[in-house]
């Protein structure tokens, strides 16, 4: 009971009710660990933005998946992770990652343990590097679990006024060195 986050059966919160009589096969799919998507706020304090129980996850991890290493320490220490933070594994995975690198940033999961995905700002795999390693805990057939948080995607669709009806998503465009945003010029007009 109550285990953390980086034991292999996961936080309390994530399991089935005992009294609920969960089949093998389920019980078997949540004994796997998890990869958990930690949204990072878009302005202001973790602590403040985040809910209580999204903040007891992240502080179980000790282990992550980060675009920059350094705003990950930055966010973590706001956090308040019980641990001191040189303790912490964070690996990198930006928009220089090669997808074929992917698959040994899942380690902690494949040996058990649950991993952290942190965004820059924002949710992890929204328009993000993070949705590689997304797709390849599905892959894996690991739990890949959202915590709830800011989401810059969302927050722009409300900012707009369009109501969503015309909501598309597209992946974040590459920075042009020349050309002086022909690409965003030609999906503002599609």
């Amino acid at each position: 009971r109550g285990q953390s986050p980086s034991s292999p059966g996961g936080p309390a919160a994530d399991r089935p009710c005992p009294e609920a009589g969960p089949s093998r096969q389920a019980r078997a799919r949540w004994r796997r660990p998890a990869l958990y998507a930690i949204p990072t706020p878009l302005g202001g304090s973790p602590v403040d933005a985040l809910p209580g129980c999204a903040l007891e996850i992240v502080r179980g991890l000790r282990e992550f998946v980060a675009e920059n290493a350094k705003s990950a320490r930055t966010f973590l220490a706001a956090v308040g992770m019980p641990c001191p933070l040189r303790e912490l594994r964070i690996e990198v995975l930006d928009q220089n990652t090669r997808s074929d690198s992917v698959p040994a940033l899942l380690a902690p999961l494949r040996e058990g343990r649950a991993l952290g995905l942190l965004s820059e700002a924002g949710c992890p795999s929204i328009a993000d590097p993070g949705a590689d390693l997304g797709a390849g805990g599905h892959r894996g057939r690991y739990r890949v679990r959202p915590l709830i948080g800011a989401s810059s995607n969302k927050d722009a669709q409300i900012a707009s006024g369009t109501g969503g009806q015309r909501l598309s998503i597209r992946r974040l465009l590459p920075r042009e060195k020349a050309g002086g945003g022909v690409r965003t010029r030609r999906l503002e007009h599609s």
